[in-house]
C-alpha cells in the first residue's frame, strides 16, 4: 500500500510539475500577447493619423481642382470679351475708313 501511494505521490508530483510549467508558458504566451496587442493598437492609431492627413491632402486637391476650373472659366470668358472688342473694333474701323 505503501508503494502505490509512493507511485501516486510521484504521479501526482510529476502533474504538478507539468502543470507548474505550462502556466509558465502560458504567462509568457500572454505577456508576448499583451505586447502584440499594444503595437497592432499603436500601429492602427498610426494608420488613423495617416488616413486623415490623406483625407485632408485629396480635400486640398478637390479644392485646387475647383480654383482652377474656375479659373479657366473666367479666362474663357475674357477670351471671349477680347475677341467680341477686337471684332468690334476692326467693324468701327472700317465703317470709319469708308
Amino acid at each position: 500500500m505503501a508503494s502505490a501511494l509512493n507511485r501516486a505521490m510521484d504521479s501526482m508530483r510529476t502533474a504538478m510539475d507539468a502543470i507548474g510549467h505550462n502556466a509558465q508558458t502560458l504567462a509568457g504566451a500572454s505577456e508576448e500577447l499583451t505586447l502584440v496587442s499594444q503595437q497592432m493598437s499603436a500601429h492602427s492609431e498610426e494608420t488613423a493619423a495617416q488616413a486623415g492627413v490623406v483625407s485632408a491632402a485629396g480635400e486640398q486637391v478637390s479644392r485646387n481642382i475647383q480654383t482652377v476650373a474656375t479659373s479657366a472659366e473666367e479666362m474663357s470668358a475674357t477670351i471671349k470679351e477680347i475677341a467680341k472688342n477686337a471684332s468690334d473694333a476692326a467693324r468701327i474701323t472700317t465703317e470709319a475708313v469708308t
